[in-house]
C-alpha cells in the first residue's frame, strides 16, 4: 500500500532528481473503494499545460495562440485509452508532450443528469472528437510543503507541492443502469478551463480499474511546484 511517507519519498526524490532544474512535475496515487493500491504513476505535463504556465507566469499571450491567463486549473477527467490489454499482459501507453485530451474521454454524465459537467478538449491530432459531460469539477485543492532535511536550502527555503483529488463517486457515470455496471478507466487528465472551454494541462495513464457504478474511486494528483 503507498503510504503518506511514501508520498513525500518521492516529492523528495523528484526534488532531488530536478535540483538544478525548473520543473512542474507530478504524480498520483489510486484510491478504490478506499483501499489505496500499491504504486506510484507520473504524469506528463503536456505541451499546452506548458505554454498555460508560461502565459500565467508571465503575463504574456503567446502570438498564435488563445489568451489563457484568465484560465484555472478546475476540471478533471477520465478515460479508457492508456492501457492495451492482450490476454493477461498489459502495456500502458506513455502520455506525450503533443497529447491535447485522453485518448478515449469517458462522460460521467448525461443530459438527463442535470450536472454541467464540460465538455473536453478532443485532439484533432488523434481524431479525438470533442466529449460532452467528460470535465468533471475538482472538488478542492491544498497546498503543502515538502520539509526533507537533505533538500532544504542555505536560507531556509520550503519547497510547495498542490494534492488535488479526481473523483469518480458512488453513482457515475450516472447513465449505467445498474450498480454492477461497469467502466473501465485507465487515464486521467487535468483541464485548465474558463469554465466553459477546456484545455488538456496533465495527462497520466496507469493499469486498467474496473469500475462498477456503485464504486468510489480517487486519484489523488500531486503536483511539485
Amino acid at each position: 500500500m503507498v503510504t503518506d511517507n511514501d508520498i513525500n519519498e518521492k516529492l523528495a526524490y523528484l526534488l532531488k532528481k530536478s535540483k538544478k532544474q525548473s520543473l512542474v512535475k507530478g504524480f498520483v496515487r489510486i484510491k478504490k473503494d478506499g483501499i489505496i493500491q500499491d504504486e506510484l504513476y507520473e504524469n506528463i505535463v503536456v505541451g499546452s499545460g506548458r505554454m498555460f504556465i508560461a502565459q500565467k507566469l508571465f503575463n504574456l499571450k503567446y502570438f498564435s495562440d488563445t489568451d489563457y491567463r484568465s484560465y484555472i486549473i478546475s476540471h478533471y477527467g477520465f478515460g479508457s485509452g492508456g492501457a492495451i490489454v492482450t490476454g493477461e499482459n498489459v502495456s500502458i501507453v506513455s502520455p506525450d508532450s503533443c497529447d491535447l485530451d485522453l485518448y478515449s474521454p469517458i462522460p460521467l454524465c448525461d443530459a438527463s443528469s442535470g450536472l454541467s459537467y464540460l465538455t473536453s478538449p478532443g485532439d484533432n491530432i488523434r481524431h479525438i472528437n470533442p466529449t460532452p459531460y467528460v470535465a468533471k469539477p475538482l472538488g478542492g485543492f491544498q497546498i503543502n510543503f515538502l520539509a526533507a532535511s537533505d533538500i532544504t536550502c542555505d536560507y531556509g527555503q520550503v519547497h510547495s507541492f498542490i494534492q488535488c483529488d479526481c473523483q469518480k463517486a458512488i453513482g457515475e457515470p450516472t447513465y449505467l443502469v445498474n450498480d454492477d455496471d461497469y467502466i473501465i478507466v485507465n487515464e486521467c487528465a487535468l483541464y485548465y478551463t474558463n469554465f466553459t472551454n477546456t484545455r488538456l494541462f496533465a495527462h497520466i495513464c496507469f493499469p486498467p480499474q474496473y469500475l462498477q457504478k456503485k464504486s468510489d474511486f480517487v486519484v489523488e494528483w500531486f503536483v511539485l511546484c
